[in-house]
């Protein structure tokens, strides 16, 4: 996207704050009322038959699926079916947008030359009040990377999703789902329990981390972090399909396969984890294709890159 594009996209769409409420597998029931949208908003229902046919026909053997179709007795599962899957606490994040990408370098890596929107996935004032009570982190804090897309402000950031899309051509392309936090995080955790019995090290390793909280204290925060752990790659994926259906109104929605997303975003040496481009957007029923998203094909920087590849391939969702 070029720059002003993503600015104003940013202005019209950024306010206070957005609450996204997130609890495991709420991706079933948000890609179900995506598909068929259409038919509830008309008072109709869907039949189960029809289903079992559908582009999501995997998510049905999910637990909170079968619940909602338990309540079909008709054999027409409705909207409500869905809603009424919500638990009472679901986990409660902020969503912010920001853009990344000057069009400056192979860092950067987006497919094409220019900017991406990033969609923030932001941890709540609850959390934020657990994490300085026990982390008691300084200016620059233990978890962040601050030359990464995350929020400048006051915001601490879970995870985020980096975005290019095309309103000329109805498409987004997922470019990057990914999470700071949890990996250093993770890795602090591990050298605070290998330092136990070693006071006088680990004294030195949380100060150097930038941690004012003792050994135990960070042992117990990594504790509350375990949920989030759970759900923070479907979290954001989930809020990322949302936003680019309901905020931007486009319609096609792709996202990168493992070995062409390293190519077309240069990245060299040791990729992403492979993980995140194979099972979470087969998770979300996304189908492998081999047609590239119309407005990459348009650029020639890009359409070189692709002929490095003998099959390059996507994944698209179905609906």
């Amino acid at each position: 996207m070029k720059r002003e594009e993503v600015e104003e996209v940013i202005a019209c769409l950024a306010g206070e704050r957005t609450l996204f409420r997130y609890f495991k597998d709420r991706y079933c029931l948000d890609l179900l009322s995506l598909a068929w949208a259409p038919r509830w908003q008309r008072g109709e229902g869907v039949a189960i038959r029809e289903l079992k046919s559908g582009p999501f026909a995997g998510l049905l053997q999910k637990p909170i699926v079968k619940n909602a179709l338990s309540l079909a007795g008709d054999g027409f599962l409705a909207r409500e079916h869905l809603d009424l899957q919500w638990p009472l606490l679901p986990e409660t994040y902020v969503l912010t947008l920001a853009r990344w990408g000057e069009g400056a370098g192979s860092w950067e890596q987006t497919s094409r030359p220019g900017s991406n929107l990033v969609l923030q996935l932001n941890f709540s004032r609850r959390h934020d009040r657990e994490y300085d009570r026990a982390i008691k982190p300084d200016r620059k804090g233990p978890f962040t990377f601050g030359s990464h897309p995350v929020h400048g402000g006051d915001r601490n950031t879970l995870g985020w999703v980096r975005i290019d899309c095309s309103f000329q051509t109805d498409e987004a392309l997922i470019e990057e789902v990914q999470t700071d936090w949890l990996r250093k995080a993770i890795w602090v955790g591990q050298r605070v329990v290998a330092l136990r019995k070693e006071p006088e090290r680990l004294r030195r390793f949380l100060e150097r981390m930038h941690i004012g909280g003792a050994g135990e204290d960070v042992e117990s925060y990594l504790e509350t972090l375990e949920n989030h752990r759970k759900l923070w790659n479907e979290a954001a994926l989930d809020a990322a399909i949302t936003f680019i259906r309901q905020d931007l109104g486009l319609k096609r929605i792709y996202f990168h396969s493992y070995e062409t997303g390293k190519v077309l975003k240069r990245i060299r040496g040791g990729g992403p984890p492979t993980s995140v481009y194979s099972q979470l957007p087969q998770k979300f029923c996304f189908a492998l294709t081999e047609e590239a998203p119309e407005f990459l094909q348009q650029n020639k920087a890009t359409r070189r890159r692709l002929k490095r590849l003998l099959c390059p391939r996507w994944y698209r969702l179905p609906c």
